[in-house]
């Protein structure tokens, strides 16, 4: 009897791993990058977390929740990625799977969460000014009002 024994199948060798790897953090970086703004912060918060990864990692908003409140868990989110963020010479730039993981990607998702913090900043105060310009115009008429009446 002879006996074939089925063919071993070849491993994949570290260098192809790496590149598989870099592959697919290229491919979120790519993702990140081009994420903008929709106008909705409910919408964007839970989306920025889902691009990450990190939607199992932070509670998801729901659209009646306050916005202020969604801006300022942007900036906790932004602060607490920024403080893990590891230090460039420390990481084996020259393996590019390396450097995606540690270096371009948490980059990259710091500068998508603060492109949301400044786009809704500029959104809230320009909506505060708008406020303040209104109830200023109503004030200058009572106002007017107030001394035709004397």
């Amino acid at each position: 009897m002879n006996f074939e024994q089925p063919p071993v199948p070849r491993q994949e060798t570290q260098e192809e791993k790496d590149k598989k790897i870099a592959e697919n953090l290229q491919s979120k970086l790519e993702k990140i990058n081009s994420f903008e703004p929709s106008g909705d912060i409910a919408n964007d918060f839970n989306s920025i977390l889902e691009l990450t990864g990190r939607d199992n990692l932070y509670k998801k908003v729901s659209a009646d929740e306050n916005p202020h409140i969604i801006l300022a868990g942007l900036t906790g989110i932004k602060t607490a990625w920024q403080e893990t963020l590891r230090d460039p010479n420390n990481i084996d730039v020259a393996n590019e799977a390396k450097k995606l993981f540690y270096i371009d990607v948490p980059q990259a998702e710091i500068e998508a969460v603060n492109k949301l913090i400044n786009f809704y900043l500029d959104k809230f105060s320009a909506k505060q000014e708008g406020q303040n310009n209104e109830s200023d115009e109503d004030a200058d008429d009572e106002f007017e009002e107030y001394k035709r009446k004397f």
